[in-house]
């Protein structure tokens, strides 16, 4: 398929998700027991992803798409913002949900 900055990003924001699930979850026994592996496999499947685009021959995960091209070709990752809630650090602080803040990269 097609490759681009947004799709990079995308799988990027992916794959920190499973890597802070497995580290925030990984003292609950019952997410042990049932949902580890399954994160672990999907967390893999993320990183392999990752791995074709930035090996992508033709450099287009660094290409950020024009405005036209954006409506023919979107991948679900055309926006950089997370919505809902902003979401909780582990200790209690609230992280920030916007694009200028410095939690989001």
């Amino acid at each position: 398929g097609k490759c681009d900055a947004r799709a990079v990003r995308c799988h990027e924001r992916i794959a920190r998700w499973h890597a802070m699930c497995e580290h925030q979850l990984s003292h609950i026994p019952d997410f042990v027991q049932h949902q580890s592996q399954q994160n672990i496999a999907e967390l893999g499947q993320t990183m392999k992803t990752l791995n074709l685009y930035y090996d992508d021959a033709l450099g287009r995960s660094t290409l950020e798409v024009a405005s036209e091209e954006k409506l023919d070709h979107n991948q679900g990752c055309s926006s950089d913002i997370v919505m809902g809630k902003s979401p909780i650090d582990f200790d209690g602080s609230a992280l920030s949900n916007d694009t200028d803040g410095d939690d989001v990269s």
